[in-house]
């Protein structure tokens, strides 16, 4: 699917670029291309960086497994 109309990006290319490094829309323009035009993309833009963010970086809030100390004793 084309995030970036402007440039033609895809939401893979843009996916790519996330997990590449990029950290905010600006990064994305500079790896890929998207977010360079008309903005109109930005919020879509934003919206992968957090998910792709998330996944690689699990939030300290999300829940234990089954097992799983919730403290770490040291």
């Amino acid at each position: 699917m084309i995030i970036c109309s402007c440039e033609g990006i895809t939401e893979k290319e843009v996916r790519r670029a996330a997990r590449c490094g990029a950290e905010n829309v600006k990064d994305l323009g500079k790896l890929c291309g998207a977010g360079t035009g008309c903005n109109s993309c930005h919020c879509d833009l934003k919206k992968i960086l957090r998910e792709e963010t998330c996944e690689a970086k699990p939030s300290a809030l999300q829940p234990f497994a089954v097992g799983e100390p919730a403290v770490s004793i040291i």
